[in-house]
């Protein structure tokens, strides 16, 4: 609302950042190879739409965001992470992050609520 219209566009800027910064670090949780995080973020960034629509007004990246934000802290704690932020030792509080963040997502875009069954 500060930046009208544009401010859609800069939202999905910063998502899409987001998005690349989420799934370089759990990149390396699944696959042992160095490479993986930029090859991962490179097939994202390079193979999908979400450049395109990180200049437009579509909620899709900002759906994305708190999609693989919610599936970060919660697989983190199936996994035992140990090496999470600060704010987000606390397991509790992971579970309550994601959850809210997965409820961010399905209030952007209501088929967000499919990532929930996964």
């Amino acid at each position: 609302m500060l930046f009208g219209y544009k401010g859609f566009a800069i939202l999905n800027s910063f998502a899409f950042l987001g998005v690349c910064w989420l799934l370089w670090g759990v990149a390396g949780w699944f696959v042992e190879d160095k490479r993986a995080p930029l090859v991962t973020v490179l097939i994202y960034a390079l193979s999908t739409f979400a450049w395109e629509h990180s200049f437009s007004s579509y909620p899709h990246l900002a759906s994305t965001f708190f999609i693989l934000a919610a599936f970060w802290l919660y697989y983190s704690i199936i996994l035992g992470r140990k090496d999470m932020p600060v704010p987000f030792r606390s397991r509790v509080r992971r579970l309550i992050v994601s959850g809210f963040c997965l409820g961010l997502a399905i209030g952007i875009r209501l088929d967000s609520a499919f990532a929930g069954l996964a």
